[in-house]
């Protein structure tokens, strides 16, 4: 299947520019532009699996096992929340040690 050239570069030039070329700088970017993608997503799933099991906690009732199942599934959502939110800082200090190294 070929590719128009055109077609390729309006779907990169967010990261590449309108010439196509690359270079180091906008490899970082694209980089860190993919990475922070991915930890919103995950941020985003490990929120709603807090609220998933929170739910399922309150409605638990007197059933001692679904509660406690509830309760493992918020622990463990919140603790990845946590590592989730804890990789986006190291990301975010890493990125500013970076660029102020190039300028």
């Amino acid at each position: 299947m070929r590719v128009n050239r055109n077609i390729l570069l309006a779907a990169t030039a967010p990261v590449l520019g309108s010439t196509g070329v690359v270079t180091w700088d906008k490899v970082k970017y694209a980089m860190y532009y993919l990475l922070q993608n991915i930890l919103v997503v995950a941020g985003l799933a490990a929120t709603g699996a807090v609220i998933y099991y929170g739910v399922m906690m309150a409605t638990a009732r007197d059933n001692a096992t679904q509660f406690n199942s509830a309760r493992k599934g918020v622990l463990y959502a919140a603790l990845g929340a946590l590592i989730i939110f804890g990789v986006y800082t190291i990301l975010s200090t890493v990125r500013g040690a970076v660029n102020s190294i190039g300028q």
